[in-house]
């Protein structure tokens, strides 16, 4: 089965990113799927600017192939409701 990862990227006291962790927490989440959070404060700024996050909160899904490379399949930015993310995750 293949294999995929949904990077969650956000910062505290940002409500579209509460708002969205709170989504997080009611989808139905795929077995091949893991959710990696993403902290601005603890990983930096510069972290964030290397994955190409210009605004929070943003979900990375990507695809992990047989060498263990992730390869991004789709970006969503701002706040999500539970339904954007299922929406999201039916590309995994």
């Amino acid at each position: 089965m293949q294999q995929y990862v949904l990077e969650f990227y956000s910062k505290g006291q940002c409500s579209p990113c509460v708002a969205t962790s709170f989504a997080l927490q009611v989808v139905e989440w795929p077995l091949n799927v893991s959710l990696v959070n993403c902290k601005l404060e603890v990983l930096g700024e510069d972290f964030f600017r290397s994955a190409g996050v210009r605004q929070t909160p943003t979900l990375v899904l990507k695809r992990v192939n047989d060498e263990g490379q992730q390869i991004e399949i789709k970006r969503l930015v701002g706040r999500a409701s539970a339904d954007d993310i299922s929406r999201l995750l039916e590309s995994a």
